[in-house]
């Protein structure tokens, strides 16, 4: 019995240009990414609204960059502190730290299997120590503001 294969190929920049450019449709693009990511990943589409960071950083279409959460930007400057510390402390058997603008990531999907318990407990309570709220997530553990803050929020 022969098998086949099926491959799908979506081009997303073509896609989403013939969507843009029906002036009937608005397009937002609400990701985790940085919204410096999202710009870089969409570039040249023009006429986009992205929510970065969870829905923390905004760029309406055509118009300026805006950070949505005063609340989130307290923590800010402590992102960078985070991140190094877990960096030095839970990555040394597999796992990766990805910082962003607003919160940092722990991906243990990678982190050998002994050990990953103790790094995630680890990477929590750092976390905590930090003043984060840790979340878990798909093979990950995120570091976030706690502001009550979620995806949804930017939708209302």
């Amino acid at each position: 019995k022969k098998t086949l294969k099926l491959v799908i190929l979506i081009f997303l920049k073509d896609l989403l240009q013939k969507v843009i450019d029906c002036p009937e449709i608005n397009i937002c693009i609400l990701s985790e990414r940085s919204l410096s990511d999202l710009k870089s990943i969409l570039s040249p589409l023009e006429n986009i609204t992205m929510a970065g960071s969870h829905g923390m950083e905004l760029k309406l279409a055509n118009e300026d960059e805006i950070e949505c959460c005063e609340q989130a930007c307290v923590f800010k400057p402590k992102v960078a502190e985070l991140a190094q510390e877990l960096r030095e402390n839970v990555c040394g058997h597999g796992g990766q730290v990805d910082q962003k603008v607003f919160h940092v990531t722990f991906n243990w999907r990678e982190t050998n299997p002994n050990f990953k318990m103790m790094m995630i407990q680890k990477a929590k309570e750092i976390i905590n120590k930090h003043g984060f709220q840790s979340t878990n997530g798909h093979f990950c553990v995120e570091a976030r503001p706690p502001i009550g803050w979620d995806k949804g929020i930017i939708i209302h």
